[in-house]
This record gives C-alpha cells, structure tokens and sequence, in this order.
C-alpha cells in the first residue's frame, strides 16, 4: 500500500488535499485484515523468562536488520549477525563488538536459500549463546521496477530463492529447533505485496511478500498450542539501500517519489528501536506488529508542510543512507 501510495502521490493529479483520508481508509482495512487473519489464533507465550534474550536475525550486516540488532544489544540481548558476504559481516561484528563487548555479538555468513547453511546457522548460534530465544526472517531483495517477462530468470530466482524459499527454510529449522528446546518465537518481516496491494513493476517481490503473509497465518495455525510463536514485523517505509535495487535501471523514477519518501519514510535508527521493544515486550503468537499507523501518516502529512527532511543523505564512509532529519523529528 505504501509503495502504490508514493506512486500516487508523485502524480500530478492527485489531489493532496485528499491524502490523509486517503491513508486512513487504506491503514485501517489494512489493521483491521491483519487482526482478524492474525490475532484470533494468539496464545499465550511459554518462553523462557530468564536471563538475557538471544536473537537471530538473517540479513543483519547492513540495513534494518543491523538497526535491529544494535537496538537488541542496547536492551540487553546477545545477537547473531548473518548475512552472505563474510566481509559485510565481519564489518558489522567489528563494529557491535567494539560498542557492546565480543561476548553478547556472534557472526556467522548464510546464504537463506541454501537449507544446509541455515541449519548451520541454527546449530551455530545455539551453541554461542546456549539457545534461540527469537529469530527474525529478515532477509530479503528486490529488483528493478519492470514487468515480470522483463526480468531476467537468475533475478527472479534471487527474489523468490531468498525472499519466499529461503524464509521457508528459516522457518523449518528455527520451528524444529524451537520445539526441541522448548520455547521461541518466529518473526516474517513482511514487504509491499503482504497487505495484497499490486504495483506494476513489483511482481516478482510482491509476489514474494504475500506469500509469507500466508505462510506466517498457516505456521500461526500449525503451531497453536506448542512453545513456538510465530508472529510478523512490518517496518514501513525505511529508506535503505534496498530501494536502489528497485529503481537501479530508473534512477528518474526515484527522483520523481523522493519527496513523498522524504515525508512517510524514516530512517532505520528510528524504526528498528521501536520495533525491538514491541518484540520484547510480545508474548503472543499471532501478533502483528506495524510501525506505520493511521495517526503516524497523518502527522507526518502534516508535519510536511513545516519541516522538510531529506532521508537520502548519504554517509559515504559506510555507503548507507543516514538522512537529515528535521526539528519535528529532533523533538519527537
């Protein structure tokens, strides 16, 4: 909804005036689809209660999922760090060390669409910290904004490998593993295409996105009364680098909806905080826990008007986009 949201918004003819009514209507079918289809099935949690949690997160070397984790070692949690490329991860490990001390952070590379490297993962990270308390499928790509004939076949087999198959595995292992010890929760992050909104050029991902919606309502169902949870994460709009493999091959197209991803997007360092107290603070399976509300995207309607952000500032020490943010998001 977010995404097809910007698309009418870069359009001249539509009316501004009528934004915020327009967004209310999407947000609230949209919350009202999630409860229904989610939160009938939430049971109470039976994790474990004591000591420190222990999270993974696929895809944490860059992005939201690195916010995630350092928001997790700032409350107090021991995190693995995984993600395909050894050098992104060792980086990131370095970093999270240096800050938060090498006992609470572990590394460890995976490729999600490979079933024997995410088993490794699992096995790894237990035995680092001694147990999975939650794991969060948080990896994921994209691709350029083009019909689904327009892709080439190795992109959308990376899409649909890592974005849909590779969630599956994650979640396979991270149940089974949960089972056998006795407690843990699972989290899907969901995308465009999870809330059932189509976006021409955004088959393949979207594709992908509402397909873990289903597969986190059936893993919901199949694991109702046992120790494992399974819950989902949306974060919103979240300006990373992801967005410059959706608009690779039109670099236009992003200058055309940078404004309007300037006014209802944030910044990683914004969103994950947010996200991982919800997270610790959960203890129901089923939940859906979304960042972009109603009230959030009417106030940033009309904090717009006043305050200009420019969300793609670029540090280029770390190649990610860190934004300028505005007085109304200084004091807020």
């Amino acid at each position: 909804m977010a995404i097809k949201l910007l698309k009418a918004i870069a359009s001249s003819s539509f009316p501004v005036f009528l934004l915020g009514s327009v967004i209310l209507r999407n947000l609230h079918i949209q919350t009202k689809s999630i409860a229904k289809s989610l939160m009938h099935n939430a049971i109470p949690g039976l994790g474990d209660k004591t000591g420190m949690k222990s999270i993974v997160i696929t895809g944490s070397s860059r992005g939201i999922g690195y916010g995630l984790a350092e928001a997790f070692l700032q409350r107090g949690c021991q995190v693995t760090i995984s993600g395909r490329s050894v050098a992104n991860i060792n980086k990131a490990v370095s970093r999270l060390q240096a800050k938060f001390g090498k006992s609470v952070v572990f590394g460890y590379p995976c490729d999600v669409s490979v079933p024997e490297q995410v088993q490794a993962l699992w096995d790894e990270s237990f035995q680092a910290f001694g147990k999975i308390d939650i794991w969060i499928n948080n990896a994921g790509v994209n691709h350029p904004m083009k019909s689904l004939w327009e892709l080439p076949a190795e992109t959308v087999q990376s899409v649909i490998g890592t974005n849909l198959l590779g969630l599956t595995y994650c979640s396979q292992v991270a149940i089974k593993g949960m089972l056998e010890q006795g407690f843990g929760h699972l989290y899907n992050m969901e995308g465009h295409g999870s809330d059932g909104q189509i976006l021409n050029g955004m088959a393949g991902y979207g594709a992908s996105k509402s397909a873990v919606r289903y597969l986190t309502k059936a893993l919901v169902r199949e694991t109702q009364g046992t120790a494992v949870k399974v819950s989902t994460l949306s974060p919103g709009i979240v300006i990373t680098k992801l967005i410059d493999d959706q608009f690779r091959e039109n670099p236009d197209a992003l200058e055309r909806v940078k404004g309007a991803f300037n006014i209802f997007g944030d910044r990683v360092e914004t969103v994950t905080p947010w996200l991982a107290d919800r997270v610790l603070e959960n203890d129901k399976s089923g939940a859906a826990i979304a960042w972009f509300t109603p009230q959030k995207a009417v106030w940033k309607l009309i904090r717009s008007v006043l305050n200009k952000r420019d969300l793609f500032a670029l540090d280029n020490a770390t190649d990610t986009y860190v934004g300028k943010l505005s007085s109304a998001d200084i004091g807020s």
